[in-house]
């Protein structure tokens, strides 16, 4: 594909797309943005991602690796709210493993992600946060510091330390 800037120049970016405001005009969008921050993340060594992108084998697809415009056709404008997605969170970034997602969806699918079973029902620690209205961190805290299930669900938030209140007579 040879895409020519107005003076007749042929300009690639550093992992060989074809750099060319006049091809789409959209340089300046979220869709833009996302494509070049799922390439950098998976290709560009020096950015601080590439380590838990490219640098555990995730790649992007073929389309849309070199072609902006392709990956426009396929994902369209994100939604206000959303970022891109991979549906398999070992999966390649393509048309058929990426949606855009809530930050509260995306959530969901890291693989650092805590999938808990309490009486007889599995869900993310952060939907059973939200379920039983407790801050999200607070639960969190408290399995990690070895609480059981039924007692870091159960006990009542104290008082953080630190806080005191006066005495009233």
């Amino acid at each position: 594909m040879n895409q020519k800037t107005k003076n007749g120049r042929i300009l690639e970016d550093s992992l060989g797309a074809v750099r060319s405001a006049e091809s789409h005009g959209m340089t300046k969008t979220k869709a833009y943005r996302a494509w070049i921050d799922m390439r950098n993340r998976c290709y560009k060594i020096s950015s601080p991602r590439f380590p838990v992108y490219g640098g555990r084998g995730i790649r992007v697809c073929e389309r849309w690796k070199h072609s902006f415009n392709n990956f426009y056709k396929d994902m369209g404008e994100p939604p206000n709210g959303t970022s891109i997605e991979r549906l398999d969170n070992d999966g390649d970034y393509g048309p058929d493993n990426c949606v855009w997602a809530t930050w509260r969806e995306q959530y969901r699918n890291r693989s650092t992600n805590v999938v808990i079973e309490y009486e007889g029902r599995k869900m993310p620690l952060c939907d059973w946060a939200e379920e039983i209205g407790m801050p999200h961190g607070v639960l969190r805290s408290r399995i990690r510091r070895g609480w059981s299930i039924d007692r870091a669900f159960n006990q009542p938030i104290g008082k953080p330390r630190g806080i005191h209140t006066k005495k009233e007579d």
